[in-house]
């Protein structure tokens, strides 16, 4: 599809737009723009006449944000109107026309923006030149755009629409399916943006004013619906409660996380289980990856991934209608974000990373090398090691994450056993990757309650980053390599803009 751009038209106030083709035929272009203009036009007409007829949802202004809404969407379609107000007296449908040419006052959204949103939704049926979610504010651009740009490569890759694409399939067309969800990931962006640029080591939650207000208008607009009998367990709640889920999982805490959680799974029970979503499919995957979580990071290993892992039989909970490659590529841009997260929680590890364990250092340190040897041999495939490398990695951090949650408890330091016991019995796993493993797993087993079950998760784990692209598997290895090998003087072992932090792989993977 051409890019447009937009400009104001001195003599009749309105837009001009021109569709920019590979050629310079401009007689051609003019041809086409005022055809183009013609049918829509007519379909404008149309849809004012349909929109009506629709009853629109509960209108909730507040600082001129979102008020009311129709969102087809929530009925398993992808196309979405949706009104604001941007004062008591002034009520508009939000266009992506006036928004672009700053009619209404507000500076523009950047033309390569548009453009973005016009590739990312090219698979679906939504029409970005017809509507947005809300009338855009300039801080409303500002969000979007960090959004859209962190996950760049995944949004505007000339990828074929075939491509099974986790943004802009399923995540970008649920967060413009109703103001809730809008209001969620605006505070998520301004959450991430307040991370991003504010200088400081990373931790658990935000202080960002600009994440907790739009927070506070998407569980203002979710409290309303949950009042309605009519609207409490409609597909707008269910995907305004996940997108809030996935704040918290990032930027709140976890008894925070566990009110929607609990919140959503009687909503589950409710509604009659969740293939009564199955009408929308991008809700059901969602939802059925949330329904996973016991705890709100996939270092948790009480967490179950046997739905989703070859590893196991087990399909309990989506049966056979789940699609594992789609959620898959789902849990995968999950989990990348959990690994900054789990960094954030800890200050020694993205000060030092292991360096105050001698010997788990020096194991770490190991699998690097390992690394970094068959990367420099094996461009192109997954080798034999690969899966040993990754599953002591994930043993090693699931053993941090277990750590940091029992720092002020009364329990031993799991790690500082763990390096006692990789020093006495040193001359067992410092020939190869492939005896390490057996190691960490006969570790788990000796010295951890329920030591067979953290064992089963590594390997769960470890079985579904095999499914992905070897993209995706290096970029997980760089990724916790980085985190596990700093050193005190700053030095990393990876470049940070080659993958090699959460932040820079979640803007480069393809999302397969």
């Amino acid at each position: 599809m051409p890019s447009m751009t937009g400009s104001p038209s001195a003599e009749n106030g309105g837009s001009r737009f021109t569709f920019v083709l590979n050629g310079h035929h401009s007689g051609t272009r003019n041809h086409a723009m005022r055809a183009h203009w013609a049918e829509r036009q007519k379909a404008r007409k149309e849809k004012k006449r349909q929109q009506t007829r629709r009853r629109a949802l509960p209108i909730l202004a507040k600082e001129g944000l979102v008020s009311s809404a129709s969102s087809s969407e929530s009925q398993g379609t992808n196309a979405f109107a949706v009104t604001v107000q941007e004062s008591p007296a002034t009520e508009q449908v939000a266009d992506v026309d006036n928004v672009e040419t700053g009619q209404s006052g507000i500076p523009g959204v950047p033309a390569q923006l548009l453009t973005g949103v016009n590739h990312a939704l090219a698979s679906t049926r939504l029409d970005p030149f017809d509507s947005f979610p809300i009338r855009l504010t300039g801080q409303h651009h500002k969000l979007i755009h960090h959004w859209l740009s962190t996950h760049a490569t995944m949004m505007f890759e000339n990828m074929p629409a075939s491509n099974f694409n986790p943004m802009r399939d399923v995540w970008f067309p649920l967060d413009l399916s109703n103001p809730a969800s809008f209001n969620a990931i605006m505070a998520h962006s301004a959450a991430h943006l307040a991370h991003y640029y504010g200088g400081m080591t990373p931790t658990r939650g935000t202080n960002s004013p600009e994440a907790l207000k739009f927070k506070a208008n998407a569980v203002q607009i979710l409290n309303h619906w949950l009042n309605d009998s009519e609207k409490a367990l409609s597909n707008d709640a269910f995907a305004a409660v996940v997108r809030l889920l996935t704040f918290e999982r990032y930027w709140g805490t976890e008894e925070e996380w566990k009110i929607h959680r609990n919140g959503l799974q009687k909503m589950i029970y409710a509604r009659g289980g969740l293939h009564q979503l199955r009408s929308d499919w991008r809700l059901e995957l969602v939802v059925g990856l949330v329904s996973f979580m016991s705890k709100p990071s996939w270092f948790e290993s009480t967490n179950d991934l046997s739905e989703i892992s070859e590893h196991s039989i087990r399909r309990s909970i989506l049966g056979s209608s789940i699609d594992l490659h789609k959620m898959r590529c789902l849990w995968l841009i999950s989990f990348i974000q959990d690994m900054r997260n789990l960094m954030g929680m800890s200050s020694q590890l993205y000060m030092g990373g292991l360096s105050v364990y001698p010997s788990l250092y020096d194991a770490v340190l190991f699998i690097r090398n390992d690394f970094q040897v068959e990367s420099q041999t094996f461009k192109t495939k997954h080798h034999e090691s690969n899966y040993d490398r990754l599953a002591c990695l994930f043993a090693i951090t699931i053993m941090v994450q277990e750590s940091i949650s029992l720092a002020y408890s009364a329990q031993s330091n799991g790690l500082a056993i763990l390096d006692i016991s990789l020093q006495t019995y040193r001359h067992a796993w410092e020939s190869s990757v492939h005896l390490l493993r057996p190691f960490l797993h006969n570790h788990f087993a000796n010295y951890y309650p329920n030591g067979e079950l953290k064992i089963d998760y590594v390997i769960q784990m470890t079985d579904i980053v095999g499914h992905l692209s070897l993209e995706a598997h290096q970029g997980i290895e760089k990724c916790l390599l980085n985190m596990l090998c700093r050193t005190w003087d700053g030095k990393l072992p990876f470049f940070l803009d080659d993958g090699g932090t959460p932040d820079s792989l979640l803007s480069t993977v393809r999302g397969y």
